[in-house]
């Protein structure tokens, strides 16, 4: 078994730390607030949840940094921006993902995080399937469909891991953090 992914029928799969598959792109209802669907048909933005708050400040702020720019992308869809700046909008959403997961993996270095390797190769599923839609929107340009693929792809994506794996991260380095305070 691979600690990042797995193609299987095609697909690559992620994995949860027990093991279990996770097919990628996540599929359907994310955390039962809203579908992929429903979030390009009703024009919703993302927002960054109380479920997704982790309780460590410098990721929480990242991840609503990283909601904001998702959001940007979006939007250049929603209103038909050019090619170029949309690609702008893509381009600084790819480099906040790329620096955001740096500062989450040095933290979970820092913290002993038991999980780190795993939770680093979800992190490079998520960069590679950033590629492929760099790569399709360098294709195609902006369009309905590839506003639909990024939302069904990086949007529950980002969802999912941050209300799992995220999260987990945030009570293991919390209960460090108070562990180390208690005298």
């Amino acid at each position: 078994m691979k600690s990042s992914g797995d193609r299987i029928g095609g697909r690559e799969w992620a994995r949860k730390p027990n093991g279990v598959p996770i097919p990628f792109p996540a599929r359907g209802i994310v955390g039962g607030a809203f579908s992929a669907n429903d979030f390009v048909e009703k024009k919703n933005m993302l927002t960054l949840s109380k479920d997704m708050m982790i309780g460590i400040a410098k990721v929480d702020e990242q991840h609503q940094e990283l909601v904001d720019r998702i959001n940007a992308v979006v939007s250049m869809g929603a209103r038909s921006a050019s090619k170029e700046e949309t690609q702008r909008t893509i381009d600084l959403l790819s480099e906040y993902i790329i620096l955001h997961f740096g500062d989450e993996e040095l933290l979970q270095r820092q913290c002993n995080y038991p999980k780190y390797e795993w939770h680093k190769g979800q992190h490079q599923i998520l960069q590679n399937e950033c590629k492929k839609i760099e790569k399709e929107f360098a294709e195609t340009g902006p369009s309905p469909k590839f506003t639909l693929d990024l939302t069904k792809s990086i949007i529950n994506w980002i969802v999912t891991h941050i209300k799992s794996a995220d999260v987990e991260l945030g009570k293991y380095y919390n209960a460090q953090k108070a562990q180390k305070s208690t005298p």
